[in-house]
């Protein structure tokens, strides 16, 4: 029962795809509770140049965490400062990757601190970003096969 509070505690689930190249998010989808002041959906558009931590962590399949975008480790200040504008306080993202290319990520975004993501959600995370990335690489294996059916 505790496992299920903490992932209701979570206020808003994100996957933002990337364009072909991998350089800025194309598109955001996000569901959020009712309540929450987190505006993932504002970060459509945005250039990966911008966001140089994130960047830097980004891996297939990866864990990446801000626990307190008001306070962040020195090196991801500038990614945290541009989190806080959008009322995200803290992040735990996995990387996605398609034919070995940046694809997107996909995250669990809070309004407020946490002190630290419970092995529940990292794992629920994990599991959910393997197989949206495994199901994203096989629309892409289906529409090139289309492609050259055509």
């Amino acid at each position: 029962m505790a496992e299920v509070f903490a992932i209701l505690l979570v206020l808003a689930v994100c996957l933002a795809l990337f364009d072909d190249d991998g350089s800025s998010i194309a598109a955001v989808h996000a569901a959020q509770s009712a309540f929450a002041r987190c505006n993932p959906d504002h970060l459509q558009g945005e250039q990966l140049i911008d966001w140089p931590w994130l960047s830097e962590h980004f891996a297939h399949l990866r864990l990446i965490e801000l626990l307190d975008t008001q306070n962040p480790p020195a090196v991801a200040a500038a990614d945290a400062a541009r989190l806080n504008k959008l009322h995200i306080a803290s992040i735990l993202l996995i990387g996605l990757e398609v034919k070995g290319r940046r694809a997107g990520v996909l995250g669990f975004l809070r309004g407020q601190p946490v002190e630290q993501w419970d092995a529940d959600s990292k794992l629920l995370l994990k599991l959910m970003g393997a197989s949206l990335a495994s199901g994203l690489e096989k629309i892409s294996y289906q529409q090139e096969m289309a492609e050259r059916d055509e």
